[in-house]
């Protein structure tokens, strides 16, 4: 290993426990593994918001029968933000649309119990995202019908 790849090992070390101690554990290992930080090509249901930190997230559903059977988000947020995106699509993969339009804020903090209460409007704003992402599927599918 080169002095570069040293130097880019420290900081991400420094990063994780930096993360780790400020939003627990439970956020680390999500931050590590960010699996639907993505966007999808063709999409059935795109949803996006802009909370009052400015933070923006993206959710994008790929949808078959009822279910969620493809999603992805994207954000330009803090880590706050980009976990609970995370978990969002977790939860809501594979989820008829009814009862993914139920993921609440508090589903996803229940995932973060250190979550900083200054950071806890991240998971508001991502569960709102989903919803829009569902919202936009069923205006697409009405247009369809329409036409």
């Amino acid at each position: 290993m080169d002095e570069l790849d040293e130097f880019c090992v420290s900081v991400q070390y420094d990063m994780d426990k930096q993360v780790e101690k400020q939003y627990g554990k439970e956020v680390l290992e999500v931050w590590q593994n960010l699996k639907y930080f993505n966007t999808l090509e063709k999409g059935d249901g795109e949803g996006k918001v802009t909370g009052s930190c400015r933070d923006t997230v993206e959710i994008f559903i790929k949808v078959e029968g009822d279910k969620i059977v493809d999603i992805s988000y994207w954000t330009d947020g803090c880590v706050a933000t980009a976990v609970c995106g995370c978990v969002v699509c977790e939860l809501a993969l594979g989820m008829s649309l009814e009862d993914a339009e139920k993921i609440s804020g508090e589903d996803v903090l229940s995932r973060f119990p250190k979550m900083p209460d200054n950071h806890k409007h991240c998971a508001y704003l991502a569960a709102n995202t989903l919803h829009e992402a569902i919202g936009d599927y069923y205006k697409r599918q009405s247009k369809k019908q329409a036409n």
